[in-house]
């Protein structure tokens, strides 16, 4: 009946990030338990890339962009 599946929607709980389920339906690239950057899976459940603005392990530098000369390099390197 209706009400059986107001009960139903209503002890549902709401799709988070950081509740170490991925969803992707609701954008979630993955989720690892926890809200931290730089530890594989960014606080917004994103994958890390380079240029996102976040320092990641294996990069020098990310100033959140990918253009070269600018004090990193496109590929989060620093220049030579």
């Amino acid at each position: 009946t209706d009400s059986e599946q107001l009960s139903g929607n209503a002890q549902r709980t709401a799709v988070e990030c950081g509740d170490n389920v991925v969803n992707a339906a609701a954008g979630e690239q993955c989720d690892d338990g926890n809200t931290v950057d730089a530890d594989g899976c960014q606080g917004h459940c994103a994958l890390p890339f380079c240029g996102d603005g976040i320092l990641d392990a294996d990069e020098a530098c990310d100033d959140g962009n990918t253009v070269d000369a600018d004090g990193c390099q496109g590929n989060c390197a620093l220049p030579v």
